[in-house]
This record gives C-alpha cells, sequence and structure tokens, in this order.
C-alpha cells in the first residue's frame, strides 16, 4: 500500500497538512456516516486504509530527524514541532517541553502539540497533566488512534484499569488490529481475573 497515493496527497506534504487531509477524509468515510448497510461496510473499509496511510506516514516522520530535512532553519512553529518530535524520540523530553513551550499558538486547538506536550509529560510521569493534553488532542482529532491509545497507557500507569481498558478499546474501534490495545486489554483482562481468585481463594 502507498499511504500518499492512499490519502492523494504529494510526498512534500507537511505534517500538519497531512493532519488536515487526514482529517477531513475520517468526516467524509466515518462508518456513522453511511445510510445503508453495504455503505457502511465500504467506508469501514476506506476508513481503516486512510488510518493505516496516516499513521505510516506520521510514524515514518516522527522517526526522522532534522538532518535530512531541506527546510531553513527559523523559530517557525512547524519548525518548533519537528525539533520537539527529535527530542521525544531521543528521550530527551525536558528539551521537547521547553521547546513546545515556545509555540506561539492555541494549545487547546493544537492535535499534534498537544499530543507530543501529553508524550513528554507521560514520559516524566507528570500523569494528570499528560491527561489534560491527551483529553485535549482526542477532543481536537477524535479519528486518530494515538490520543486514545496514550490515554490508555497514561491510566494504566496510574492503576486505574477500568478507564485504561475503556480507551483501549475507544482505540479499537478506529482500528480492531491494533496490537498495542489488544495486548493491553488481554494483559488487563488477564490482570482483573487474577485479582478476582486472589479474592476467593487467598489467604484466609
Amino acid at each position: 500500500m502507498d499511504p500518499y497515493e492512499v490519502l492523494g496527497v504529494g510526498r512534500d506534504i507537511s505534517q500538519e497538512d497531512l493532519r488536515k487531509v487526514f482529517l477531513r477524509l475520517a468526516k467524509q468515510l466515518h462508518p456513522d456516516t453511511a445510510r445503508t448497510d453495504e455503505e457502511k461496510h465500504e467506508k469501514e473499509m476506506r476508513f481503516k486504509e486512510i488510518t493505516q496511510a496516516y499513521n505510516m506516514l506520521k510514524s515514518k516522520e516522527f522517526s526522522r530527524g532534522l538532518d535530512d530535512r531541506k527546510h531553513p532553519e527559523s523559530d517557525s512553529r512547524e519548525t518548533l514541532v519537528r525539533k520537539a518530535h527529535v527530542y521525544i524520540s531521543k528521550g530527551d523530553y525536558n528539551s521537547a517541553l521547553k521547546t513546545l513551550n515556545l509555540i506561539k499558538c492555541d494549545v487547546d486547538e493544537g492535535y499534534e502539540i498537544n499530543l507530543l506536550y501529553g508524550i513528554a509529560l507521560l514520559k516524566k510521569q507528570r500523569y494528570h497533566q499528560a491527561i489534560k493534553h491527551f483529553q485535549k488532542a482526542v477532543k481536537s482529532n477524535p479519528w486518530d488512534i494515538e490520543g486514545y491509545l496514550y490515554l490508555g497507557e497514561v491510566y494504566e500507569a496510574i492503576l486505574l484499569k477500568e478507564s485504561a481498558k475503556k480507551f483501549y478499546q475507544e482505540a479499537l474501534k478506529i482500528d480492531t488490529s491494533n496490537k498495542k490495545a489488544n495486548e493491553a486489554l488481554e494483559r488487563l483482562s488477564s490482570n482483573t481475573i487474577g485479582s478476582l481468585f486472589r479474592k476467593i481463594f487467598g489467604k484466609r
């Protein structure tokens, strides 16, 4: 599958424009907008296809460093976002947060910025702040799977298992084959069963 062809975009598209294209297509192709069973089935297939393509391109962008980009360095919003991506990929979460703080925009409206804030805060174990940013990201773009996966991860980290399960289940509504969500739900379910057995057959 060529993700560029699936989304109908050029290979030099920016992350921000890529997100806008995906959001527009997701609204058009979401299964809930179908009027017939046949149309719903067709939209489910297309929705899954564009989601996979979008995630492929995002992963590619995330793993690329600044050195292989042809954009001149500046303090533009896009450059700062790219720098934050690189800092996070290197595990330098303090620098990522400092860079994100330089971006002049309404953070409530930025999916990518809120997601990056959330990731950096999660890795710094500032869980409640991370939750706020992931929630803003999901509100801004409810068709992207990453926000739900990270919300599941952060709630699992603070031992709120039912909340974690809820967000992993939301992720599976977007991509039923997502490995991280399926493994997390299996792990959380087995932990719940184990706790129940310990309560019943534990020390008396």
